[in-house]
Order: C-alpha cells, then structure tokens, then sequence
C-alpha cells in the first residue's frame, strides 16, 4: 500500500505526496444541545492535532462553529462558513445533520463526520468518515474467516449499536461462508445467562468462533460463564468490549480479542502520546478517548481525502486506523486487534503494518 505524505523532492524542493493546502477550514461540530459532550470530544481532537502540525507544513485558518445539535443549526453554520471565505468543511457529526448538509448541495468540500441513514453518497468532491458500529461487527467476521472460522455464534445486549455490529457481523460473515447458528439477545436485570449460552451451544463445534456485542459489565459476567460451560472456541469482540481504560476485572476477559484505535495504545508513532495528554485533558483517559481520536483524524485526513479518492490503495496512517478513501467517498478504516492478556488490554502483533503518520 502507498502512504500519503511521503516526502518527495518536486522541482527541486521536498513536498508532501498528496498534500493540498487549505486556506480556511470550517469545523462544523455540537457544540451545544444534546451531543455537546460527544461534539466537545472531537473538537479537542481536532484542535491537538492542529496545534501539533509541524512548523514546515502550511497550517490553514480555521473557524469553529457551533451547529447546536440540528440540522437547521447545520445550514446556518454552513453559510456562515461560506460567508467568511472558508474552503473546506469538516463535519457536522450526526446523521440527520449530515444529511441535511449534504441535501443541500454544498459548493464547498465536505468531510462530514458520520455516514447519513440510507444509501446516500457524498456529493462529488466531498466524503464522509464514521467510528461506526457495524465496521467492528464486519472487521470480526473477517478476521475469523481469515483464521479459518466457518461457524459462530452471536451474543448481544440489544442496544440498537449492539445490533447493528451483529448484523454486520452476519452479513458480513455469511457472505464469506460461514454460518451463524443463533443469535442470542442477553436478558436485562439479571447476571445470569446459563440459557442463553445453553441455546447457542448446538452445532457449535470445536472450530467454531464466537462474537459479542455488549458493554464491559456485561461481558465481565458472560465470558465467565462460557467458560464454566466448557465452550473453548476463540471470542471476538466489538470495540465496546473495553472503556479505553484500565480496570483490574478486565481479568474476566483475558483472551478476548477485538478492534480498536491504535492511539488508544500507543501504537501508532508520531501522534501525541496519549499519557501526556491526559494530565490536562480528562477527556483523553475516559470514554470520549476514541471520539478525541477520530477528531484527531479528521484533521490528518483534511489535506489527503482527495488524493486518497484518486490513489486507490493509498492511505494515511492515522489515530483511529489505517485510512483510506473509495470511489464512492467513504472512509474505509483498518483498525488494529487487540487483546486481553492478564487484565490489561494489548495490541496483537501482525495485525497492521504501523508506520510513521503524515503530521
């Protein structure tokens, strides 16, 4: 693969492969209304990753605007973007917001941060970016079909992010061959799950896999219990799985693997270290740590996106993942795996090729 930002020598001086310099970037977020807190989380991300740009690289003006959590709020910040002479916009960061934006026909570029409901695509010269859910349903069935897996079973929560991971895991994995035998839902208000675990256990043989979408508390009580009915097959797991912080009865998941941004463990060189930054940004230690992450990326991916579209193939190494863009404009991105090795949650070796991003 071909990685955006490589030095070259053009015309006699170093440049940056695929580098377009902005004049003014618009940052469209929520900053208030109900998403203000997950708005908050990006736009610091942002902001660290802007301040960090290195002295050589053109760094653009950059506005902020508050969408208020709306589409109306939305349009507004668009014009006034327009109006202030901005050449580019990232964001807004919900669905319906994105949508609206994108409905409008903006004659601006557009990195929108979230994918809007439906089959949609970005109008021609923008794209859109997402941490969604189904991606880490989808990254699990792969990775299991990789390693040989043909049969599994399925064990969620039954939060609507819950669901959409486990049908993109279903989808995803039957269309490579494999078969989902049963798909149990977790009762709410209880710790135990002997009957669920007892209804997925037939057909499910010694190589078989098993995917769970469910937050930590709840896999804190279901990985002991799949152990105590003697099922040895391999776990996998959404992102979900672990708060992006330590916890000691995280122990309860040792072998469990799952997908996640690299920056989270230090594993992608060149990004502000994460323990550093935590000191005088709580967001950074807490679980907003992944939204601070895709902020940072979108400001990494806002010189490249274009070339990206243009280069299939190429890509920049980023804090959520490995990032690439299709021809349809979207985001595709290759986290790393993870695992659980005595309560602490480590990153598998072999599961990106990690090297040096672009800023």
């Amino acid at each position: 693969m071909r990685q955006a930002g490589t030095v070259i020598a053009q015309g006699g001086s170093p440049t940056q492969e695929g580098f377009h310099t902005y004049h003014q970037i618009a940052l469209l977020l929520p900053l208030s209304g109900p998403l203000k807190v997950a708005g908050e989380a990006v736009a610091e991300g942002f902001l660290t990753a802007y301040f960090n740009t290195p002295e050589a690289q053109p760094r653009p003006l950059l506005h902020v605007y508050d969408t208020q959590g709306t589409q109306a709020g939305t349009l507004a910040a668009y014009q006034q973007a327009q109006s202030a002479g901005a050449d580019l916009v990232v964001g807004p960061l919900a669905r319906d917001d994105v949508a609206a934006l994108f409905s409008s026909n903006p004659t601006l570029p557009v990195l929108a941060l979230n994918h809007p409901d439906g089959s949609v695509n970005p109008p021609q010269g923008s794209v859109e970016f997402g941490l969604m859910p189904a991606d880490d349903g989808a990254q699990a069935a792969a990775r299991m079909l990789q390693q040989g897996i043909r049969s599994a079973v399925v064990f969620i929560a039954g939060s609507e992010n819950e669901q959409r991971a486990a049908q993109a895991f279903k989808v995803q994995f039957e269309a490579g061959g494999g078969d989902v035998l049963t798909l149990q839902t977790l009762p709410q208000g209880t710790v135990n799950y002997v009957s669920e675990i007892r209804n997925a256990m037939p057909g499910l043989g010694a190589n078989g896999g098993i995917f769970i979408a469910v937050p930590p508390e709840t896999a804190r009580l279901l990985i002991p219990q799949i152990r105590v009915a003697r099922l040895r097959q391999p776990v996998f797991a959404s992102v979900q799985v672990y708060s992006g912080s330590p916890n000691a009865l995280d122990k309860d998941l040792d072998g469990v693997q799952f997908p996640d941004a690299p920056w989270l463990y230090d594993a992608q060189p060149g990004l502000p270290v994460r323990a550093r930054l935590m000191r005088n940004l709580p967001v950074v230690a807490g679980h907003g740590a992944r939204l601070f992450a895709f902020g940072m990326d979108a400001d990494l991916l806002s010189p490249y996106f274009v070339w990206l579209q243009q280069h299939p193939g190429s890509y920049v190494a980023g804090a959520t993942g490995q990032l690439s863009v299709d021809a349809q404009g979207h985001v595709q991105r290759t986290p790393i795996w993870v695992q659980f090795n005595n309560g602490v949650a480590m990153p598998m070796a072999g599961t990106l090729a990690l090297s040096a991003p672009t800023q």
